[in-house]
């Protein structure tokens, strides 16, 4: 969008919370009456705006009704979840043009080149590929710990009994502690490598291990 306003003739600010990036858009710009600038976007920014173009990629809303200068500019927001509050966009109205809205302008008609639809659509294969195997390691971190935790409940329950019934001083308590946390460690290895690298998941390592769900 950028791009295509520089090339009409529009004076162009580069707004973004990474001043590096602002700058690298803004020299990818025809004309030289563009800035760029890192920040986020308040009033002061948005005062004698004729429009704003919002691509964030997520986090906190871009614009707030506290940015908004008293002449509204109008708002495109590409980004999803929208960038706009809520009370932004009730001031905004017809003047805020969201993804849902610029839908309704595209007539039905193809709106993206072919080269470009081919990148989003890699593009979107690859963010739900590692978003996959984000949760796939997730799986096994949540097995693993549960795994981990009913050893180590295991072995406190036997310490807290020998604590009781042998008398042994501190140092001697420490040397056991010491010695069944490495044997437990070195006996959980072998099935956290196999659990690792098979995906399994919490409610396996509960049920191979007894393990109840509220523990």
């Amino acid at each position: 969008v950028a791009t295509r306003l520089a090339a009409d003739g529009h004076h162009i600010t580069v707004v973004s919370r990474d001043a590096r990036r602002a700058a690298a858009l803004r020299a990818e710009l025809v004309g030289s009456r563009h800035r760029s600038v890192g920040a986020t976007i308040g009033r002061e920014l948005s005062a004698g705006a004729d429009a704003l173009v919002l691509a964030a990629r997520g986090g906190a809303p871009a614009i707030t009704d506290d940015a908004l200068p008293e002449m509204l500019p109008w708002v495109v927001d590409f980004a999803a979840p929208p960038s706009v509050t809520a009370d932004a966009a009730a001031r905004l109205g017809e003047r805020l043009l969201a993804l849902d809205t610029l839908a309704a302008y595209a007539d039905g008609r193809a709106v993206l080149t072919p080269e470009t639809e081919a990148r989003l659509r890699r593009e979107l294969a690859e963010e739900v590929a590692a978003f996959a195997a984000w949760l796939e390691e997730r799986r096994g971190a949540d097995a693993l710990a549960v795994l981990h935790r009913e050893a180590d409940r295991v072995r406190r329950r036997h310490l807290d009994r020998l604590r009781d019934r042998a008398d042994l001083d501190e140092r001697q308590l420490a040397a056991v502690e010491a010695t069944s946390a490495a044997m437990v460690g070195e006996l959980l290895h072998g099935p956290s490598v196999a659990i690792r690298r098979s995906g399994t998941d919490a409610a396996v390592v509960r049920r191979l291990f007894g393990i109840e769900a509220a523990q």
